[in-house]
């Protein structure tokens, strides 16, 4: 976070913290992937119908967020690498 800032040159409380849940929301979508890449996308409901997981919409949610908050403050989106591809 604290290179955005330097890069960016945010200054003002209120783009901190925009740039805090921006940052949040990412580590969030990040969570509910690994949950969704260890569990699956699907899980069997009480009569052994597939239903999403979950962590589907929050991390669906959470990357919408983010990306809203990188438009408030006029940013682009970091990606971030992992060893299996590249993660929004």
């Amino acid at each position: 976070m604290s290179q955005i800032v330097r890069a960016y040159g945010l200054r003002d409380e209120v783009s901190l913290r925009i740039l805090e849940e921006a940052c949040a929301s990412l580590q969030r979508a990040r969570m509910a992937r690994e949950t969704i890449d260890r569990e699956g996308m699907t899980f069997p409901d009480a009569k052994g119908n597939p239903k999403m997981h979950p962590a589907c919409v929050v991390e669906r949610d959470s990357r919408a967020a983010a990306l809203a908050a990188f438009r408030q403050l006029n940013l682009e989106l970091p990606r971030i690498s992992t060893n299996k591809r590249q993660v929004w």
